[in-house]
């Protein structure tokens, strides 16, 4: 079986595909990365997103998963490690408001990434 990826970068275009196929319901998770540490004190970019998936069957050979994602916090180690409450709180505060959003569109939003085996 093959795994195809369909990524979208804007929301309307991934809902329109998820309407499109009759779709109901997503996945959301919180991905993050870390990018390489400059200067004295190592400081690296740290972003933090949110991923909504949706798994697609084409047919008994294909599966598509349906990608989007909306970045939920940009910061710095360095404030990470000084304001960490605060940038938790903010970065689930936006998750909230991401899962909000997908609701109000008509989706049934989940935890979770898709596992294929």
């Amino acid at each position: 079986m093959s795994i195809l990826i369909l990524e979208f970068v804007e929301l309307e275009d991934f809902v329109a595909e998820l309407r499109e196929r009759g779709m109901k319901s997503v996945r959301i998770e919180i991905e993050s990365a870390s990018g390489e540490p400059r200067g004295e004190f190592h400081n690296a970019p740290h972003t933090a997103t949110a991923v909504v998936t949706a798994l697609l069957t084409v047919n008994e050979r294909h599966s598509a998963i349906v990608r989007w994602e909306r970045t939920l916090l940009v910061t710095d180690s360095i404030s990470l490690r000084m304001e960490r409450e605060q940038s938790r709180e903010k970065m689930f505060a936006n998750f909230e408001k991401v899962k909000a959003e997908l609701t109000t569109l008509g989706f049934a939003v989940a935890r979770g990434q898709w596992k294929i085996s």
